[in-house]
């Protein structure tokens, strides 16, 4: 039995505003490319397949440009609900699409459907566990409410309730947290985790010949490597510009023998990056890319700016040449000088405007204000006074 792992799509999602319906088409495309090349059985999706519950109507039109290119390949299509999927709208007209070899699970409204493939070493057993709560399995099992406290609890409760045959190899669907004796690798996206609370024993799956996990972007091995989180096939935040997205193809043999596991590689026309620097500097690597008609102008930036003094007009600047900037920082790492000691905090008091703003403007740009900045500033300060006086005596 051969499979590929996906998960986190998030059709629909934007970055930081920037539409990503391009990258998106793209990715799905060579994903079908990849499925096409490989003569599978099946494609697992571990859910968050949209970015919204109310998805846009051009994202559940790229869903379903997906799903037809899939079934073209006579591939079985296993899908799963996230916690972003709206679950009566991802298995809408889910009998239809049952002829077609494509296996929805929405809402979980009892024990996870189990659907069963055959192969020359006998039958696989894939669950469908879609994304829940705590307290929806309460609600679903009331008569075991004692015996749920906690993600594991439940999770367990489930699983052994589904009575599968023990000389049966098992694959499960999942997107929730799981969690191992390495610790999972985060990121920005994954910001409904908070402590592990909602942590299930990855224990549980011990006895199953492969986890299908969804829910964290980065792609990782969870303490085994047939225990694996497919990833995103996209970076949709910064902290994950430096992950090397993959789909996982997954072969299983018989019963007890150890999956094989190899990760084909994905290629964005846009990468998530990083640059830091002087604004000058910045523009002379960005017209030598013009120069060569490098596409890493159009990659999607976070830019750090290392400049002493603030530049005019930085933003409209580099976005002449990087269009695609979605964050722009100012760094400094100034040694704090005599300004940071007691004496300053306990003599300010006694200076005027004119060295506090000096002394203001060192601390904040790690320069001297120029004599010629300080003698403008002087001339409006008096200006200011002088007009301050006039009312007062207007008033009197």
């Amino acid at each position: 039995m051969r499979f590929a792992h996906l998960a986190d799509l998030h059709i629909g999602k934007k970055f930081n505003e920037l539409s990503l319906i391009e990258d998106q088409k793209h990715i799905l495309a060579e994903i079908v490319e990849i499925i096409s090349a490989e003569n599978l059985d099946a494609v697992l999706i571990s859910g968050d397949v949209y970015d919204k519950a109310q998805s846009q109507a051009f994202a559940v039109d790229m869903l379903s440009d997906f799903l037809a290119e899939l079934s073209k390949l006579n591939v079985h299509v296993l899908m799963i609900a996230g916690n972003h999927d709206a679950p009566s709208r991802l298995a809408y007209a889910k009998p239809i699409l049952e002829n077609m070899n494509i296996h929805l699970a929405g809402k979980l409204e009892g024990l996870p459907e189990v659907l069963r493939l055959c192969d020359e070493y006998g039958p696989v057993n894939f669950v469908l566990l879609p994304f829940f709560r705590l307290h929806e399995i309460k609600v679903l099992f009331p008569e075991a409410i004692d015996q749920l406290q906690s993600y594991t609890d439940a999770t367990r409760f489930i699983l052994e309730n589904l009575n599968l045959p023990g000389n049966e190899r098992k694959v499960i669907l999942s997107h929730q947290f799981w969690a191992g004796i390495d610790p999972v690798k985060l990121s920005e996206s994954e910001l409904d985790i908070i402590g592990g609370l909602d942590a299930i024993d990855v224990k549980l799956l011990a006895d199953y010949s492969y986890g299908a996990l969804g829910h964290i972007h980065r792609p990782q091995r969870l303490t085994k490597d047939y225990l694996r989180y497919a990833g995103s096939p996209l970076a949709y935040s910064f902290s994950e510009m430096n992950q090397r997205k993959s789909v996982p193809i997954v072969e299983l043999g018989e019963v007890g023998e150890a999956a094989k596991i190899e990760l084909k590689y994905l290629n964005p026309i846009r990468e998530v990056r990083e640059l830091s620097g002087n604004l000058d500097e910045l523009l002379s690597e960005a017209r030598e890319l013009a120069n060569n008609n490098s596409p890493r102008l159009n990659d999607i930036l976070r830019v750090n700016l290392t400049d002493a003094e603030r530049p005019v007009d930085p933003m409209r600047r580099l976005q002449s040449f990087y269009p695609n900037i979605v964050q722009l920082r100012v760094e400094r790492d100034y040694q704090l000088s005599e300004l940071e000691s007691e004496d300053y905090y306990e003599d300010f008091s006694q200076q005027g405007f004119i060295d506090l703003f000096r002394n203001f403007y060192q601390l904040q740009q790690g320069i001297d204000l120029s004599e010629k900045d300080a003698e403008k500033l002087e001339m409006l300060w008096n200006e200011l006074r002088l007009k301050e006086e006039k009312i007062d005596r207007e008033v009197d």
